[in-house]
């Protein structure tokens, strides 16, 4: 962050401070017994795993006791539809200008005085908009959920999240990792942080009987085509597997700024009739059952959602060793961690899984079950909905 916006942010809480003074403690009146409101906050509803995360939760919220609206403030995304197809309105924020949002966020204000929510729950790219708005319209809960971030972050933007924790109810986090950032660097209160790992629908996600007879093989991944993705390190610990296995095949799912960086790797490597591109897709349960092995290249994550569809899909797993992979994944049991931006050690996984058929059936029964056992859908929603009543009853949890 440049200094200009640390100036925003600095006159941001200047600003704060004084509506607090004015506004006191002022509260909406309480629920008495009519349906509990709640506003997502979040950038877009695109195809990607943080979005995806938000369309399960809000989808499977108790209906007889919540009322959900999701507010996105750059563009609706395709899962916008979806989520409406359940009765949850989505709302787009019109257009605000660059700056100004950091200090007065008057779009979000229009809507919250609007809707009246009890509680404003943001997400990841959003908590600077979400408290200030909340505070200013005297919400009674604001939630925050940090789903990942890029590391190492500058002075100025630990700053900021200790100023927008000041104004947040509760601090949501994926993976143990982030809440040890978060508590140690960032240096903020335990007592107001809270982990809630990310869960998936295991009867969507189930596990497929694996073939016994055949000798070729599909890789895949399904992540955004991101720098924070890494692809080019999996294509060229691709380049590497299939001097050893040369039936095998890739598949890239998912689409994003670093296409043609991807597609031009995939060409050097001279690997165009061995690695498929396909883009943003709907049917990643149909895709995952044919894959064999699922890697995810990431330099940073926090619990990957894409992870965790592959386990309970029966999957074993090559990923990097960084954010909340190592909760997900048990090194050696149901699959194999590896150190991001190394594809020959990525390789070397690859490969020891692809000569063994029987690893593969193994690693991936076990990874299913830790699915099943730790990170279900409902296990995640129940999280959340204890969360949401909690804070509203002034319960510290």
């Amino acid at each position: 962050m440049n200094i200009q916006n640390l100036i925003i942010q600095t006159t941001g809480f200047i600003l704060l401070k004084l509506i607090t003074l004015i506004t006191g403690k002022k509260r909406y009146s309480p629920v008495n017994g009519r349906k509990i409101t709640v506003m997502h906050v979040i950038l877009t509803l695109d195809m990607a795993g943080m979005e995806h995360v938000v369309y399960n939760l809000t989808k499977n919220l108790n209906k007889d006791i919540f009322e959900v609206t999701i507010v996105v403030i750059l563009r609706r995304g395709p899962l916008a539809a979806e989520v409406e197809k359940h009765g949850i309105k989505v709302i787009s924020a019109k257009r605000m200008l660059r700056f100004v949002p950091l200090i007065y966020p008057y779009e979000l204000i229009r809507l919250i005085r609007k809707i009246k929510p009890d509680i404003i729950h943001s997400h990841s790219g959003c908590w600077h908009y979400s408290p200030l708005a909340a505070r200013l319209c005297n919400v009674p809960v604001t939630i925050h959920t940090e789903h990942g971030r890029i590391f190492p972050e500058t002075k100025s933007l630990i700053f900021c999240d200790r100023l927008y924790f000041r104004f947040t109810n509760k601090l949501v986090t994926v993976s143990e990792y982030l809440t040890s950032y978060m508590q140690e660097v960032v240096k903020l209160d335990s007592r107001k942080i809270i982990q809630i790992e990310n869960g998936v629908d295991t009867e969507q996600f189930t596990s497929h009987e694996r073939r016994t007879t055949s000798d070729d093989y599909t890789i895949g991944i399904v992540a955004r085509l991101e720098p924070v993705k890494d692809h080019l390190t999996l294509i060229n610990a691709f380049a590497e597997v299939i001097k050893i296995v040369p039936d095998c095949k890739l598949l890239i799912i998912g689409n994003g700024s670093q296409k043609q960086n991807i597609e031009e790797q995939i060409q050097m490597l001279k690997l165009s009739d061995k690695v498929l591109l396909l883009g943003e897709r709907k049917d990643i349960p149909e895709l995952l059952s044919i894959m064999d092995i699922f890697v995810l290249s990431s330099l940073t994550e926090g619990t990957s959602l894409t992870l965790l569809e592959a386990m309970a899909s029966g999957k074993p797993v090559v990923a990097t060793n960084v954010g909340g992979n190592a909760k997900v994944v048990i090194d050696n049991e149901t699959g194999f961690l590896v150190p991001p931006g190394e594809p020959s050690i990525m390789a070397e996984k690859i490969i020891k899984l692809l000569k063994d058929r029987n690893l593969i059936n193994e690693m991936g029964t076990k990874g299913r079950n830790r699915v099943l056992e730790h990170f279900s859908l409902d296990k995640m929603v129940n999280a959340y909905e204890k969360l949401y009543l909690n804070c509203l009853n002034g319960i510290n949890i």
